[in-house]
């Protein structure tokens, strides 16, 4: 089976933080499980290089908006790369496909499902009957929306905006650029034809309007939802509190893996349900840096055992349909059958892997056997600052 995955990128102005990182880590093990049954994924996520924040750290700076944007970008493949993701079949940016955007906003327009005003082009939700149908409110009684003279309806939204702030494009409306609610249903359609993705995943809050107006546009041009189901990642916190720079409370990514690493934040991920809410805090991490030192050291000790059979199908199935909680308690159940017995060593190797640790990398060869063996013989010696030497040694091989 063939699966078409959707996740929403970041906007390349600024260093992620990790909690920005969650959709892509939940996602990365979501695919892998797919793959592990035998799914082929296609597997798309857009990169967000034109937004007013992108303008405001160019002033700030008094650094071009595209040297920004291409700094930040690098910096957030390299931390695929750290985390261990498997890279998207897609990564596209917006300002490689304003023409797409402007002949899909075009289409609009011709189908009467937008309207031109002032050089700004809006989407008319009168046209569309199952607008709000995402995020599930009465939309008549949200209250975040104000009246503009030139829309029909307070609640139209922009799908180009007229502007000479920062880059912009011509276009038969105006000279500015495609409202970011656009960029998603186009990129969606570069790849799909106007056909549902299977999973469209982002963060919670993401829901409204973005991810409700994004499939009202997809929706009303093709007749078809944008995706078939939805997968909101739950809201990471820090201490109570919503990280943002203005409460200097934000933890970026770059700085956890130096403290810690990768496989501390991801084994954090998936010690919750996806779409569970987390409470960052330095117990629960020092925790998860812990936890995750074990698998580590489980891992290395299945290596050094005779080869079994596998059989981790449930395990992964849990993963799959997003019961992380239920997968792990199986996993553990797994750690204590070997810890007891050793008679699953390859199964326990199967499922690191299978989760994307970044230590699943590490196999060992003959001499870190040998090595082992001499461990054992120290520890039964009672020769412990020795034998802690050459445990070390073996835990972190690269």
């Amino acid at each position: 089976m063939k699966k078409n995955v959707y996740v929403c990128g970041p906007t390349v102005y600024s260093s992620p933080h990790v909690g920005n990182m969650r959709p892509i880590i939940s996602f990365d093990i979501y695919n892998r499980t797919n793959k592990y049954f035998g799914n082929k994924i296609n597997f798309i996520h857009n990169i967000t290089d034109i937004d007013d924040k992108i303008i405001l750290e160019s002033i700030k700076k008094n650094i071009p908006e595209k040297k920004i944007t291409n700094i930040y970008f690098e910096e957030y493949k390299e931390l695929l790369l750290k985390f261990n993701i498997i890279f998207p079949n897609h990564m596209p940016l917006v300002s490689e496909n304003i023409d797409l955007m402007i002949n899909f906003i075009q289409n609009l327009i011709d189908k009467k499902i937008a309207y031109k005003n002032n050089g700004n082009v809006y989407f008319d939700i009168s046209k569309f009957n199952n607008y709000g149908n995402i995020s599930g409110q009465n939309i008549q009684e949200n209250k975040i929306f104000n009246s503009f003279k030139e829309k029909k309806n307070k609640l139209d939204f922009v799908v180009w905006k007229k502007t000479n702030k920062g880059i912009n494009y011509d276009s038969p409306w105006s000279k500015g650029r495609p409202g970011w609610h656009t960029e998603c249903a186009v990129l969606n359609n570069k790849y799909l034809n106007g056909e549902s993705l299977d999973i469209h995943g982002s963060g919670i809050d993401l829901i409204f309007p973005h991810n409700e107006n994004e499939n009202a546009q997809y929706e009303a041009l093709f007749n078809k939802p944008i995706t078939k189901k939805w997968k909101h990642l739950g809201k990471v916190e820090f201490n109570n509190q919503k990280m943002s720079k203005s409460k200097k409370n934000v933890i970026l990514a770059t700085k956890f893996i130096k403290k810690f690493d990768a496989d501390t934040l991801r084994f954090l991920f998936l010690n919750s349900n996806p779409t569970k809410p987390i409470n960052l805090n330095k117990n629960l991490i020092q925790q998860s840096f812990n936890q995750k030192e074990k698998f580590k050291n489980i891992f290395i000790k299945a290596q050094l055992e005779n080869k079994s059979k596998i059989n981790i199908s449930k395990i992964a199935n849990e993963f799959l349909n997003w019961n992380w909680t239920n997968g792990l308690k199986l996993i553990n159940k797994k750690i204590k059958l070997f810890n007891k017995n050793k008679s699953n060593a390859s199964e326990i190797i199967e499922i690191m892997k299978l989760l994307g640790f970044n230590f699943s990398k590490k196999i060992l060869n003959n001499n870190d056997k040998k090595l082992f063996k001499k461990w054992n013989k120290l520890r039964e010696k009672k020769k412990y600052k020795k034998a802690d030497k050459i445990q070390k040694e073996l835990f972190d091989k690269k």
